[in-house]
């Protein structure tokens, strides 16, 4: 799209798993749109002595008239915006505080948001704001079927994924089949006894948590909130149909009326709401998706396949018009 060589740099405040994924994913777009770009992904997960000479790296490109743009992931760092010729902000509105807000309304600082639920939320904060929309990675896999009578939970280590919820209704109903669930939260230690609950508090490995997900059919994750919905999309992904909470987030990207969860606004993180799905609303679709047709599941299958292609698509195509639109008309054409 453009000759002009560009370094992006990327800056995470933590080394969150989430946060490498949204910028490795950022990453892959913006080269499709920008590809004589150099990333630099500045964060601790390869110890501070990497953070600082990548640091060194920036004020050296700063100094020798190199042309820098910055991606602030979740949090606006204020202490080095001077050294990009351009900061662009994406927030995480459940984690949205208030300095990182106060940044976002200055001039010098344009926002980029994920979903429309968070452009309604955080819009009335930001001096200039775009909806970019956002994307996860492909974890089909193509030679694994998923079998549409195994049901999974991933909730890991947050307490915001609806995770007692799926395991207090599942300990209600010995006769349902077996639900996998993967989390490391003590609180759902004590439902380990339950014959029909198969828990999972150890580290899973990328590959292994990969073909778990591809053969479980059936994704559970009614999330409170998100800022994107990366456990959401990935199951879409591997054409399993995934029940989520209808609000928020959440109930942008899944499309089908059938497998969204009725809920209510519990209270308010930040610039987000926390979301509480009704007990009794999941279990009528537990018990609805027990009596389904498996070729009607295969087909709902098919269609989350095809969900997760469509937003993929989209963003990326978002990402290459704000490139030409936004980035490079106060950018690289200056």
């Amino acid at each position: 799209m453009d000759n002009t060589r560009v370094h992006l740099n990327i800056f995470l405040p933590v080394a969150s798993k989430g946060l490498l994924n949204d910028a490795e994913i950022l990453s892959s777009a913006w080269c499709s749109c920008l590809p004589n770009t150099t990333i630099h992904i500045i964060s601790k997960n390869k110890g501070i002595a990497f953070v600082f000479f990548q640091l060194i790296g920036i004020i050296f490109r700063k100094f020798t008239f190199r042309k820098q743009i910055a991606f602030h992931l979740e949090e606006v760092q204020s202490g080095l915006k001077r050294f990009n010729d351009l900061n662009i902000f994406i927030p995480n509105q459940e984690w949205l505080r208030s300095l990182s807000a106060a940044e976002m309304a200055k001039s010098d600082v344009i926002t980029f948001v994920k979903s429309k639920y968070a452009l309604a939320k955080v819009k009335s904060a930001a001096s200039e704001i775009y909806y970019l929309g956002f994307s996860s990675k492909d974890i089909n896999l193509p030679n694994v079927k998923p079998d549409y009578s195994k049901f999974l939970h991933v909730g890991g280590k947050s307490p915001q994924k609806g995770t007692l919820a799926v395991l207090e209704c599942w300990s209600k109903h010995p006769e349902w089949p077996q639900i996998t669930v993967i989390s490391s939260l003590p609180e759902a230690a004590e439902f380990s006894e339950h014959d029909n609950i198969r828990l999972i508090t150890n580290f899973i490995p990328d590959n292994e948590l990969k073909h778990i997900a591809n053969t479980h059919g059936i994704h559970l994750c009614p999330s409170e909130a998100e800022g994107f919905g990366h456990t959401i999309v990935e199951g879409l992904s591997t054409s399993a149909i995934v029940f989520t909470t209808n609000n928020g987030v959440m109930a942008e990207l899944v499309t089908d009326e059938g497998c969204l969860i009725k809920s209510h606004s519990r209270e308010q993180r930040y610039f987000s709401d926390l979301y509480e799905i009704e007990v009794a609303d999941l279990e009528t679709k537990i018990e609805e998706i027990l009596q389904t047709d498996i070729e009607q599941l295969k087909t709902s299958g098919e269609q989350s396949r095809e969900r997760y292609l469509e937003i993929n698509s989209k963003f990326r195509e978002t990402m290459s018009n704000l490139v030409s639109s936004v980035v490079l008309q106060k950018f690289i054409k200056d």
